[in-house]
Parts: structure tokens; C-alpha cells; sequence
């Protein structure tokens, strides 16, 4: 949210809202999203983090109940990037972390060891491992381990 929300929502609604109270609601409204992904998906717990991290990925997600073998984890990052309308996500799991942007190569760390996509990954092959039912993992190759 920027400076100039306030002033974008009063155009919009035609009623002056506070910075505060704009967030608050989108807070409302990331929690009902999270808490709709848990129950479609089957995740123990989905957080949207304010957690800052790289500019490429604006979307930070803290998601438990699911390793990069589920096939889930691919229809909530589609879901995420539509929902926040961007082009990268990073989600933490409980043994990785995934990063995913779209036009890239998807990249992984789970236990000291990095993983790579061999293909960048877009919008419509994101949608074609959805139907698939296709993990990420599937797709990922191991690239170095991390020195001790």
C-alpha cells in the first residue's frame, strides 16, 4: 500500500478512508484468502508474510502441512500471483524455501541443496502442472549443496 491509497480509495468509493483502515481491511480480506486456500488445498496453515524480501518477489508465503512433493503447492502459487496480480512468490515451508517467477526457472533449498527448474516456468505452464496434478518437485533437478 502506498501514499497515495487513501486518495485512490476515496476516488473510488467516494468516502475518505484512513491508511489504517484501509489496511486493516486488506488484512480482512489476505486472511479470508489464506484461510479459503487451507481448506481448498489441505494445508495445516497459509500466512501471507510482511516479511521483506527481494523486489522480484512481492508475495511472501509461510505455508505448513506441505512439502515442494505436493501438488497443491502449485495451484497456490497460481492463486497467490492472480490474487496479488505479480509475477513472483516465495513460500517457506517447514524443510524449503521455493521461489517462483514467472518467465523463470522455478529454484528451490531444502536441506542445504539448491534445486532449479531446467525451464523457465509462465503463466500457462504453471496452469498445465495444475491440471496435471504436477508437483514442483517433479520438475526441479539438484544443482549444488551448500558447504558445511
Amino acid at each position: 500500500m502506498g501514499e497515495e491509497t487513501p486518495a485512490l480509495v476515496k476516488r473510488l468509493v467516494g468516502e475518505e478512508q484512513s491508511a489504517a483502515a484501509i489496511s486493516d481491511r486488506l488484512n480482512i480480506d489476505n486472511a479470508h484468502w489464506c484461510q479459503q486456500q487451507e481448506r481448498d488445498l489441505g494445508f495445516s496453515r497459509v500466512r501471507l508474510s510482511e516479511e521483506r524480501g527481494a523486489p522480484k518477489y512481492p508475495i511472501r508465503l509461510e505455508v505448513e502441512g506441505a512439502t515442494i512433493a505436493d501438488a497443491g503447492l502449485v495451484s497456490l502459487v497460481r492463486q497467490a500471483l492472480d490474487y496479488r496480480k505479480s509475477r513472483g512468490v516465495t513460500i517457506k515451508l517447514p524443510d524449503a524455501r521455493l521461489s517462483v517467477y514467472l518467465g523463470d526457472p522455478v529454484y528451490a533449498m531444502r536441506n542445504g541443496v539448491t534445486y532449479t527448474s531446467r525451464e523457465p516456468v509462465d503463466a500457462e505452464r504453471l496452469m498445465k502442472l495444475e491440471r496435471r496434478g504436477i508437483a514442483f518437485e517433479r520438475i526441479l533437478r539438484a544443482e549444488a549443496a551448500m558447504p558445511a
